[in-house]
């Protein structure tokens, strides 16, 4: 596993660093940009997109397809205050994705991810299920969940 080149606090707009073959940190950006929203990544957060954008990458491998990062990290304004995103979003760590794979409707990516999981291919902790994405975090523990709705 690699180690992040940077050290401290990294602004989230450095554009166009790769982090994988197919995953650059922009699309891991703080999509918040509000005024007064400082979007800063510690090397703790930088640390855990890079252990989470290497995961992405094993599926995206697998799959043959792209895969659309639509949330990465987010500032704690942004999630809490914005967004109205969970307390405790590993987002906010920097340990969680909401992705959407070309050509793979989301409940269909989340049952693959989840079997991906079982077969010890891919190391996500939580993956939850949304009527247009598909949620994956790198959290230590097992959690599904599905938001869907009618």
């Amino acid at each position: 596993m690699g180690t992040p080149h940077n050290v401290g606090i990294i602004s989230t707009k450095t554009k166009e660093k790769k982090m994988t073959k197919n995953f650059q940190i922009s699309e891991f950006e703080c999509k918040g940009n509000l005024k007064g929203c400082e979007c800063k990544m510690t090397a703790n957060v930088k640390n855990n997109l890079l252990k989470l954008a290497e995961q992405l990458q094993i599926l995206r491998d697998y799959l043959g397809v792209p895969i659309k990062i639509n949330s990465g990290f987010r500032c704690a304004d942004y999630n809490d205050n914005h967004i109205n995103g969970a307390k405790h979003s590993q987002h906010k760590l920097g340990k969680a994705a909401d992705i959407v794979a070309e050509s793979k409707h989301p409940f269909e990516l989340y049952r693959l991810i989840d079997e991906l999981i079982e077969m010890k291919i891919l190391n996500f902790g939580g993956v939850g299920k949304y009527n247009t994405f598909t949620h994956v975090d790198i959290r230590d523990q097992k959690v599904r969940f599905d938001k869907t709705t009618n």
